[in-house]
């Protein structure tokens, strides 16, 4: 999930009503988790206790001023701080790591389904075959991009 540009605010704004115990609505915005999580899904964000967190579970954490959600793949306790490393599901490389600090909340629902096959510690992601598709949604997608531009504007 990439938040738009000038989401300082909101960033903040999210880590308040999470600190307060309240769950957050958030829009995916870019294409680190196809095709498991397609751009524009509606997810359900809450801050989870760090001892409750499964490898595989979706977490949101901070970088760079910005909000990513990837798939947890590492966590560990070292001198009194939690460790996590995060990877998306169609990145061949995992995220560099963060500590607690950086942790924002777990996603329990996709489109208020908590259900989702994407919300189990246990899905197998398969990095290859999603960026090949990945690669071919965005060549098929780019033809209808520029004729609809170029249709606008006539």
């Amino acid at each position: 999930m990439r938040p738009q540009e000038g989401t300082s605010f909101w960033l903040a704004w999210v880590k308040e009503e999470l600190n307060a115990n309240r769950q957050v609505k958030l829009t995916a915005q870019g294409w680190s988790m196809f095709p498991t999580l397609y751009r524009g899904v509606q997810l359900e964000i809450s801050k989870v206790p760090i001892c409750e967190l499964q490898i595989g579970s979706l977490v949101a954490h901070e970088r760079n001023g910005k909000a990513v959600l990837h798939r947890l793949i590492s966590l560990e306790k070292k001198e009194d701080r939690w460790i996590f490393q995060t990877q998306g599901d169609s990145s061949t490389q995992p995220d560099p790591l963060f500590d607690q600090s950086n942790y924002i909340g777990k996603v329990l629902s996709v489109n208020g389904n908590t259900a989702h096959k994407a919300l189990e510690p246990n899905f197998k992601v398969y990095h290859r075959r999603n960026e090949v598709l990945k690669l071919t949604l965005l060549f098929l997608a780019t033809p209808y991009r520029v004729a609809r531009r170029l249709l606008k504007a006539f």
